[in-house]
């Protein structure tokens, strides 16, 4: 048989996909795809080719899922309609304490002031899953409840997925793995990565607009500045302010459309974004953060640590901010400024990084399944006033006076508000929980308020304390981030207050619900429908859902509204 021949009888197969070597692949940049290839021998290195994933099965219709799927349909469309289902069993309610009993023993007040006294059972330890081949730790009750539920509806979905998950693990790397620690590249000039001068000042007046109203960490007057001068050559402002700027054209890259990225830079969504989050780190490698700090090295820390919020995952930004967290710490932010004689300017900035990071920190520990006593709490920093970044000077001596009008800090000191509260009422939260889990049902004869009463009434508070901060700092008049703020009370305080209802007190009772984790689930669904109505009321203030670009409403700040009861 002649060569042509046996050519002709062997079958058609597909030629084999050169994939990017590893190094490139870490590295993000473009390969040749030869080996070896130039990257890697410009670099001195051995280049090692990647092992492509092996392919994951087609996912088939499953009908559990489906009826849980057609479940919850059916439950957001009786709420849609405002037709809630029948009882099948009469509501437990909670009766009153008898007049005699009163007499004989009169009850507290039914306004707890002071609920460090108030202490809840023994909890567990913990719990240790395993999720995606690795072994995590949660001691947040919520998650512990309905983490087993939430795993069943994961394999319902592909039994496969996790052991193909497992499977690719060593074969590439993480494109996040570098996201903080990166490897530093002294052959890059920063130049090279900063925008032209024309792109330089138009990120800059897009962040201005839609992202420092609802993070307040900068100051706006004095950093100006620094913008012009980076704009014609960065390599001329410090290190510092270098990082601080490339994490300020990071986020605002967040906020914007894929559409609006390459009218602007001409650069992908993605190319942007790595772009700019290279300079952020080699910045910071190399004024090296981790030894030279100073509130420009916090302010670029916290813009970038926002920043990755969606681009890798939770647990990862909850250590990633622990290292924040501690440098912040280290520098004495934990302690208001004023204890230590600094200046107005100083101990206002102070104040804002520090509760903008204890913030953010409490989101994340919660949504790895930590409970909240993993947040910091040896802390005494001040709530910062109600001022414009007008009224502060980096070089004025004489002492601040909070205005009492509405002003741009009106949305940031809603939501530290709220965070002062869940700082102060976490150990009421876990008892009113933990009563949740036991049904809710308490005697009859005792006398002084349950753990659930005692949580409804601080719920009270806060929602009167939000309600006095509105009349007297809120406009919704006065530009789309206090039409924004409007939106923050209403949001925490019906969340707060569905997810106390006891399940034997729910009209669904006996019908849709019949224990705990029914439960849980239409507080789950219930959670997403209110930010689905946020998200559509925010269409009128211009600030919309990152995914949809525009301005950085979230995970900005849907994820510091639902930092508690996000499920």
């Amino acid at each position: 048989m002649s060569a042509t021949t046996a050519a002709s009888a062997q079958p058609h197969t597909k030629p084999t996909k050169i994939l990017a070597c590893v190094h490139c692949q870490y590295r993000k940049i473009k390969c040749d795809r030869q080996q070896p290839c130039s990257n890697c021998i410009k670099a001195k290195i051995a280049c090692k080719p990647s092992i492509p994933a092996p392919p994951h099965k087609r996912r088939r219709p499953n009908q559990d899922l489906l009826e849980r799927l057609a479940r919850c349909e059916q439950l957001l469309k009786q709420y849609a309609d405002g037709n809630v289902p029948s009882q099948g069993e009469p509501t437990a309610t909670v009766p009153e304490a008898s007049s005699s009993s009163s007499s004989s023993q009169p009850a507290p007040p039914a306004a707890l002031k002071v609920e460090n006294d108030i202490k809840p059972p023994l909890k567990p330890t913990g719990k240790v899953v395993e999720e995606d081949g690795n072994v995590r730790f949660m001691d947040n009750y919520i998650r512990i409840s309905f983490h087993d539920e939430l795993a069943a509806m994961r394999n319902l979905i592909d039994d496969d997925d996790q052991e193909s998950e497992s499977s690719t693990v060593g074969l590439s790397p993480d494109n996040n793995a570098d996201l903080f620690l990166g490897v530093e590249d002294p052959a890059v000039d920063l130049q090279e990565l900063q925008p032209d001068l024309v792109n330089a000042f138009r990120l800059w007046q897009l962040f201005v607009e839609r992202v420092n109203p609802l993070t307040k960490v900068i100051h706006v007057p004095s950093l100006q500045s620094y913008v012009v001068e980076a704009a014609a050559d960065i390599n001329k402002v410090p290190l510092p302010y270098q990082a601080l700027l490339f994490s300020i054209y990071t986020m605002t890259v967040i906020s914007l459309t894929g559409q609006e990225t390459i009218g602007l830079l001409g650069l992908t969504r993605e190319d942007a974004l790595n772009r700019f989050t290279r300079g952020t780190k080699l910045a910071l490698t190399r004024a090296n953060f981790l030894k030279n700090y100073n509130m420009t090295i916090i302010q670029a820390l916290a813009l970038y640590m926002l920043s990755l919020n969606g681009r890798t995952d939770n647990h990862t930004i909850w250590i990633m901010g622990g290292t924040v967290m501690r440098i912040a710490q280290k520098i004495g932010y934990h302690r208001d400024g004023e204890q230590f004689n600094l200046g107005p300017f100083e101990v206002e900035m102070r104040r804002r990084l520090w509760w903008h990071l204890i913030t953010q920190d409490s989101r994340y520990a919660m949504l790895s399944g930590l409970s909240h006593s993993w947040v910091a709490s040896n802390w005494d920093t001040k709530m910062p006033q109600n001022l414009n970044d007008v009224d502060l000077s980096p070089n004025s001596m004489e002492p601040l006076v909070p205005r009492n009008v509405p002003t741009e800090m009106a949305f940031v000191l809603l939501i530290y508000r709220y965070q002062r509260f869940t700082n102060r009422t976490h150990r009421s939260f876990e008892a009113a929980f933990m009563a949740l889990r036991d049904g809710g049902k308490r005697d009859p004869h005792q006398l002084s308020p349950g753990p659930i009463e005692t949580y409804h009434v601080l719920v009270d508070e806060i929602d009167a304390e939000l309600a006095e901060f509105e009349r007297n700092y809120v406009d919704s008049t006065a530009g789309g981030v206090h039409e924004a703020a409007t939106l923050v009370r209403p949001l925490f305080v019906g969340k707060m207050r569905d997810v106390m209802i006891p399940m034997c007190e729910q009209p669904e009772w006996g019908t849709e619900i019949f224990d705990q984790i029914d439960s849980l689930f239409k507080s789950f669904v219930n959670n997403h429908s209110k930010n689905a109505a946020v998200l559509k009321r925010l269409t009128n203030t211009g600030f919309l859902c990152c995914t949809r670009g525009r301005r950085a409403i979230s995970p900005t700040v849907l994820g510091l509204l639902s930092s508690r009861y996000t499920i």
